[in-house]
């Protein structure tokens, strides 16, 4: 029965000329895309998740189409989005490029809102659509790793992207370790990198390697146990000699970074490993 109400909204949403033609300023648009959840049944139907949140957890492609933010006033702040290119190495790299800048401009924009004590309601609703809009694109950007030849620098970027996910849960939801997101998405990167210390990163190179420890890191911080971590942080700073979190941080910053991480299970992570 649920799957005939999914199909209906799917109906009703078409014949309004598609959800970001919704009213109420886009916020509708906003709720439907975060608290329309299909059931287990409607999984099987379509093959795909309802909401961007259910989407991150089940791995598959979301229902809805992307919020349009061709009108929003805070798009000037972010690059101009491209096609996603086809399934070859480099174009696995230029993607998680390209999400990597996104990410960095939507956490420069949330934070000079945070400082804004005059920030109103609209404004907030325009960061929310960026923010889904760009959830959308890296959750269909997945399909990128499925046909590629596995190797390690592969699997730093296939990482990676799952630390994006992580990233979106951490700083723009503000998720904690015990949610039901973080946990998915833990589960799938956790095998990567524990394949990764198998294999060695002696064919990355040194971009592909702070990659890897960038991702390592957004992970570790994002466990309640970040125990099994320990062991290939130490090992992959040493082979770039980061010694201080000055370091660190620098290499973290070019990449995706921001204040909602820097928390209790950072500095906790630091005294573990001996940074200074």
């Amino acid at each position: 029965m649920y799957e005939v109400h999914v199909h209906a909204l799917q109906l009703l949403l078409n014949m309004r000329g598609g959800v970001s033609s919704l009213g109420w300023k886009g916020t509708l648009s906003l709720l439907i895309h975060t608290f329309v959840v299909p059931s287990e049944d409607a999984y099987k139907l379509m093959d795909r998740s309802g909401t961007l949140i259910h989407a991150t957890i089940s791995g598959q492609l979301p229902l809805l189409e992307a919020p349009s933010i061709k009108s929003n006033p805070l798009i000037k702040y972010l690059p101009s989005f491209v096609p996603i290119l086809h399934t070859t190495a480099g174009s696995i790299i230029m993607e998680i490029d390209f999400l990597m800048c996104l990410y960095r401009d939507l956490a420069n924009i949330q934070q000079e809102l945070f400082e804004d004590s005059n920030v109103t309601s609209d404004t907030v609703s325009c960061f929310i659509e960026l923010c889904l809009a760009v959830e959308h694109r890296t959750l269909c950007s997945y399909h990128l790793f499925s046909d590629v030849t596995p190797s390690p620098q592969n699997l730093v970027y296939k990482g990676a992207h799952l630390a994006l996910k992580l990233c979106m849960s951490l700083i723009f939801r503000n998720f904690g370790a015990r949610s039901a997101t973080i946990i998915s998405l833990q589960s799938r990167l956790e095998p990567i990198l524990i394949e990764l210390a198998i294999e060695g990163l002696s064919t990355c190179d040194q971009h592909d390697k702070r990659v890897y420890i960038w991702t390592v890191w957004i992970g570790s911080i994002a466990t309640q146990d970040s125990g099994g971590y320990v062991t290939q942080l130490v090992k992959a700073l040493n082979s770039v000699s980061v010694c201080t979190w000055d370091d660190l941080r620098n290499i973290l910053q070019q990449f995706v970074w921001g204040p909602r991480l820097e928390r209790v299970p950072c500095w906790e992570l630091c005294n573990r490993i001996g940074l200074t």
